[in-house]
């Protein structure tokens, strides 16, 4: 350092040490204080500011006073300029004196600068602002304890809930105090969580604890933990934060509901039914077939039935078996009971067993419903082809009213002019055989002779030709050909 800033620096300190006594003896204005709180780490850096509201200083004086002892930095313009430390481990910091801003930046936060630090800022035209900022050193949380406990959790009538359970988490050492989150398993709790409470015990210790009031457990909950844990930012992850009990819950077996039957692959052969019931503590269990009862692990006399021992599935899940040997029909017809019991109750489960998937009963499979859909286009395409032939042959035809068929299928010739009875005189023609034969719409008009009885041919003479009368510009004629003559139809 230069020798020359060297005396000033000094001059200056006593000048402001002077300054200090006049400026307690002005009356001062609130300074703005951006963070009037914060927190750090012990060894990592932290800063803070006091302002003036833009006005221009040229004195800054932070004082902080730790058990009894007294630490004052002074700051003036022209050593913010030549960058002077004002104090070993500490450095001016802010936009500068001409923005009405000083501050302080600590290099390395130890625990001596836990303190509430007073700042006063003199400007210009004597004017002294003034203000504070507590600096918090983050303290890390001694590993929380729960005391109350979940105690043992009994269901003993179905209707009726579980007890609500009360219990209580905290720590202490923490600073600033931490925040606590609880959790039954792996889903977290938010209901039922009471204020942040705060306690000094024995030993001087400052605990902060939370009480989760009044929570329902469930039975779901048996073997889960009932967890707590600190949230503080001093924490690292290897550091100890959670505390956790395990949730006993006591019930009876849950009866569970077989609405269908249970599917048998293949009849003929051994079968095994399994039921799985869900208890605690672990039931008793017996299968109950007719006038039988049968306790695992046994079987009956004719090795028709075999109880297998409960398998456990899970804390308070288990599986019951029966082996059927060689089944039949006759076994599809009888209600197989599963009867389980422990201290808290008992419960039934009625099964029966069918060899036919009743997904399959009445249903159209898929294979039915391509069936169907290539089908019926081809079942159409039938039709059309037989109408059409039908029609060729005259021996189908689409009248109108007042319109008569005939068959077209052998005409030869034009058609002739037979009037109303189509050209047969007797209504009732007579076969060869001497019998009525059938009665024909239209007469035959083939080229060879047909002959009465009388041997007469009535074959007719060619019928006139109408000319179709002229058409106007207001009216449409239609013609058709109706026995071997010209109609006029109805105008369209």
């Amino acid at each position: 350092m230069n020798p020359w800033y060297h005396q000033i620096f000094w001059i200056t300190s006593l000048v402001l040490a002077g300054l200090t006594e006049l400026v307690n003896s002005q009356s001062t204005f609130p300074a703005k204080v951006p963070v009037p709180e914060l927190a750090a780490k012990v060894g990592y850096s932290t800063n803070f500011t006091c302002g003036s509201y833009g006005v221009p200083i040229f004195i800054c004086i932070w004082e902080r006073q730790k058990d009894g002892k007294k630490l004052t930095i002074s700051i003036n313009e022209e050593s913010v300029k030549v960058g002077t430390t004002p104090e070993q481990g500490y450095e001016f910091y802010g936009p500068g004196f001409d923005k009405g801003s000083c501050g302080i930046f600590i290099k390395d936060v130890k625990e001596d600068d836990n303190a509430v630090w007073d700042c006063k800022l003199i400007t210009l035209k004597a004017t002294i602002y003034q203000g504070a900022v507590r600096v918090g050193i983050l303290k890390k949380p001694h590993k929380p304890e729960f005391s109350t406990n979940v105690g043992q959790l009994n269901n003993l009538v179905d209707t009726e809930p579980l007890p609500k359970s009360s219990v209580t988490c905290g720590s202490y050492g923490g600073q600033p105090p931490p925040k606590l989150k609880w959790f039954v398993g792996n889903d977290e709790v938010t209901e039922g969580l009471q204020p942040y409470e705060n306690t000094t015990d024995s030993s001087g210790h400052n605990w902060i604890y939370q009480t989760l009031e009044n929570y329902k457990f469930r039975m779901q909950d048996n073997g889960k933990n009932l967890r707590c844990l600190l949230v503080h930012d001093a924490l690292s992850e290897n550091d100890p934060k959670e505390v956790a009990e395990k949730i006993t819950v006591f019930y009876k077996p849950q009866a569970q509901a077989f609405t269908t039957p249970v599917l048998v692959p293949t009849t003929g052969k051994d079968f095994t039914l399994w039921v799985n019931v869900s208890a605690n503590p672990p039931p008793q269990v017996a299968w109950r077939i007719a006038d039988k009862m049968i306790v695992p692990p046994l079987t009956t006399k004719d090795k028709k039935y075999t109880a297998y021992n409960m398998v456990e599935v899970s804390p308070d899940l288990w599986a019951v078996g029966l082996q059927i040997q060689d089944v039949q029909e006759e076994d599809l017809a009888i209600t197989y009971k599963l009867e389980a019991r422990n201290l808290y109750g008992n419960a039934q489960y009625d099964l029966r067993i069918d060899s036919k998937n009743p997904e399959e009963g009445g249903g159209v499979s898929a294979g039915g419903i391509v069936g169907l859909v290539l089908g019926i286009p081809a079942l159409l395409i039938i039709i059309a082809v037989i109408v059409v032939y039908t029609r060729a042959q005259g021996l189908l035809c689409f009248k109108g009213k007042g319109e008569e068929c005939h068959s077209t299928g052998n005409m030869d010739g034009p058609p002739s002019d037979l009037g109303e009875s189509g050209g047969n005189e007797n209504p009732e023609d007579v076969s060869e055989g001497g019998g009525y034969g059938p009665i024909s719409e239209s007469p035959s008009l083939n080229h060879h002779q047909s002959k009465h009885a009388n041997g007469i041919s009535n074959i007719p003479p060619p019928a006139p030709t109408i000319p179709p009368p002229p058409l106007d510009d207001n009216e449409l004629i239609l013609y058709t050909n109706g026995h071997g003559r010209s109609v006029k139809d109805s105008p369209v």
